[in-house]
């Protein structure tokens, strides 16, 4: 008996059937479409990220402008009310420099006295040296004119003269 020879398992190449490829050609040109569109996406996104960036900005920017208005507006009412107290200062340091005040204070707290004023008189003539004379408020009594007004002018150049020598002298 003879058996029957067993013949080789032969495959065939399989055609995927025609809706299949339809299918599978969709999806790539889908995909290839999609590529695209997601690019525009991410593009679309990026612009509202730097759009939402310059307006956070911006408003940083106005908001710090807003707070430095307030900080001058403090300070300068700060300024006026120091130039107020300067002012008041600058009165009562007057009231304190008066000539009045300071000698009513040295004649009361201090105990202190008025000078007495002397002045030399010069006497033309024999007399030996000028005389000192106490003045104390009374007018003083001047010597009579000897001579004529130009030998008067002339002594009192002369002693201007001798007052200026001394004192640089003293330097």
């Amino acid at each position: 008996m003879m058996l029957a020879e067993a013949r080789p398992a032969y495959q065939y190449p399989v055609r995927p059937a025609r809706r299949q490829v339809r299918k599978a050609a969709r999806r790539t040109a889908a995909a290839v479409k999609r590529r695209p569109a997601a690019a525009a996406k991410t593009r679309y996104v990026l612009v509202w990220l730097v759009a939402v960036a310059l307006a956070l900005g911006v408003a940083s920017r106005f908001a710090l402008a807003a707070k430095l208005t307030i900080d001058i507006a403090a300070l300068n009412k700060q300024l006026a009310q120091v130039q107020a107290e300067n002012e008041q200062l600058q009165l009562q340091i007057a009231s304190l420099k008066s000539p009045a005040r300071i000698e009513q204070i040295a004649t009361t707290r201090l105990g202190m006295v008025r000078p007495t004023v002397t002045r030399p008189i010069v006497t033309t003539g024999d007399t030996a040296a000028p005389a000192a004379v106490a003045v104390t408020g009374q007018t003083e009594s001047r010597p009579a004119a000897t001579g004529s007004w130009i030998a008067s002018v002339q002594r009192w150049l002369a002693r201007l003269v001798r007052l200026g020598l001394a004192e640089a002298k003293g330097l």
